[in-house]
């Protein structure tokens, strides 16, 4: 199974669908994630509105948030006001940095989180594997 469109979303390009109908043949893009944001922002520049406060209400803070980054790094001469605007958006519709719970199955397994195949200080003596 393929992972949500919100993790692939900057990977693939929209879906399009061609639809024939006796009036004749339109072609219909369904946008990612990305892309609404993005729509959202120009359509408001910048300001803070309600389809922008939606939209971090129904993606939810972390998504909404990773959405914002993925348009503030985008590197395009035609991408500055949009990588303004949606800097601005993470920072204000992203909340304060909080911790993330620690969970309480590892807490009584008694086995640490420490990996020392992972760490990036070089380790003391006892840590180190021989």
């Amino acid at each position: 199974e393929a992972p949500p469109m919100v993790v692939r979303q900057h990977a693939e390009a929209p879906h399009k669908y061609v639809v024939l109908t006796s009036h004749g043949v339109q072609i219909f893009v369904k946008l990612r994630p990305v892309d609404l944001l993005k729509q959202i922002l120009k359509d408001s520049r910048g300001i803070d509105t309600e389809a922008l406060k939606t939209f971090f209400m129904i993606q939810k803070e972390d998504q909404a948030c990773a959405t914002c980054l993925i348009l503030a790094s985008l590197e395009s001469d035609d991408n500055v006001e949009i990588s303004e605007y949606a800097t601005r958006a993470f920072f204000l519709f992203g909340g304060e940095p909080r911790l993330s719970p620690i969970n309480a199955t590892n807490i009584f397994s008694g086995t640490s989180m420490f990996s020392p195949n992972i760490i990036s200080t070089p380790a003391s003596h006892q840590y180190q594997q021989g």
